[in-house]
């Protein structure tokens, strides 16, 4: 065993050589001598029953972390994923994974759903000595993406054996939305109201439904005006295929008007950095994110307070479909992955049972539909208005725990349904 200190804080590592066929080197994770040597006492302990005595090991939260992430680093969503994990590991920080119990998680739950989404702008208010804003309690979405990530360590440490079982984790309730978009109208009095820099990205958002990203960061390279059509490549799209982009008349106007003012990105903006003799430079480069003061006021000024640049990708698929492009066509023109993504638009267009809605105009009426295992007027003479409804329906009384109003008792429909095979009900 040796100790050995890494890293400008002088933190102690321990390398234990190979154990069970595998280098066994980890990070005591504090710079104290004394608590290093305990802790490396205490790892090669436990790494021995694990070999001799065939126990599970027992590791920490914090070592199961690292090791996830050593193997996801390639993961998109890497940064929104260890903020995540930041979360977490302050209140779970040492804890061995035996000890993530059901009631832990509980505890967890419970403790993100009480953490407000916009508690830094109330502790910035209370350290102006300003009255704060309500607190903004998180959406159960938010809740849910913090219980998935403590699940996909959970299950790696289980997949690797360090984990003899799962505990349940409960995901909070996500209430069904809407789909979010605009008219043609209002897209316009949006296109209006936003500063020059937004306006193209905007519009050829409208007109491809391509994501903010790919919009943003898309560069001529991936443009073809002759042909019409522009294209995404696998390891920038979302799922992770590539993208074929045909361009329509406002999307090929949007391009042209873009064209030499930079030789490679298609939307750059104007910057200013500093280089490296602490001068001022001004240069062109990507657009950042969008979702900035000026787009949040010239939405304002549009009336549409609360809409996302991603918003405008649903209302591109919502155009679609209410023009009637197919389902499958609209799934290879937005990218997605799977055509249950797309099926969140279909109630926007002419379903294919439209023509049916009209059979109703013969009049038909309830009591005029043929009864399931009887003759057209029941199963004891004609219905009437006090009968069971469970009878339209072709159910049991019994079943549907509904009796008769009418003078004969609901007993004898019971028995005569209930008789046993091979004998007349009475």
């Amino acid at each position: 065993m040796r100790l050995y200190q890494r890293g400008k804080r002088g933190t102690w590592w321990v390398d234990l050589g190979d154990v069970a066929g595998q280098r066994a080197r980890r990070s005591t994770g504090t710079s104290d001598n004394e608590a290093a040597k305990e802790y490396a006492a205490t790892l090669a302990r436990d790494l021995w029953r694990a070999r001799r005595l065939g126990e599970t090991p027992r590791v920490s939260w914090d070592q199961a972390v690292l090791a996830w992430l050593e193997e996801h680093q390639h993961r998109k969503s890497i940064e929104e994923i260890k903020r995540v994990l930041r979360w977490l590991s302050v209140r779970l920080k040492g804890k061995a994974l035996a000890d993530i119990t059901d009631s832990a998680i509980r505890t967890l739950v419970r403790e993100r759903k009480a953490d407000a989404v916009n508690r830094r702008a109330i502790q910035r208010a209370v350290a102006a000595k300003l009255e704060p804003p309500a607190p903004k309690p998180p959406s159960g979405a938010t809740v849910n993406r913090h219980m998935a990530q403590l699940s996909a360590i959970l299950h790696y440490a289980h997949r690797r054996g360090w984990l003899a079982a799962v505990p349940p984790i409960t995901m909070a309730h996500e209430p069904a939305k809407r789909v979010a978009w605009i008219t043609q109208d209002q897209a316009r009095k949006l296109l209006t109201e936003l500063p020059d820099h937004l306006k193209p990205i905007a519009g050829f958002a409208l007109a491809t439904g391509l994501r903010e990203t790919n919009v943003r960061l898309l560069t001529w390279s991936q443009v073809d005006l002759a042909r019409r059509v522009a294209w995404v490549h696998a390891d920038e799209a979302k799922a992770g295929r590539d993208i074929n982009v045909p361009l329509n008349d406002a999307a090929l106007a949007v391009l042209q008007a873009q064209a030499g003012k930079h030789k490679r990105w298609v939307f750059p903006v104007e910057r200013w950095e500093r280089d490296e003799r602490g001068q001022w430079t001004q240069l062109l480069a990507p657009t950042g994110k969008v979702s900035s003061a000026a787009w949040r006021k010239a939405c304002v000024r549009a009336g549409l307070p609360t809409l996302r640049f991603h918003d405008l990708r649903h209302t591109w698929a919502s155009w679609h479909v209410q023009a009637g492009t197919p389902l499958p066509v609209l799934q290879e023109l937005g990218g997605w992955a799977s055509l249950g993504m797309v099926q969140r638009y279909a109630h926007l267009g002419v379903s294919h049972v439209a023509a049916w809605a009209g059979n109703l105009a013969g009049g038909t009426t309830a009591a005029q539909v043929p009864l399931l295992g009887a003759n057209e007027n029941g199963p004891e003479g004609p219905l009437t208005e006090g009968d069971s409804l469970g009878w339209l329906m072709g159910l049991e009384p019994t079943t549907t725990r509904i009796t008769s109003g009418s003078s004969r008792t609901g007993a004898s429909k019971i028995k005569h349904l209930r008789a046993p095979r091979g004998r007349k009900a009475a």
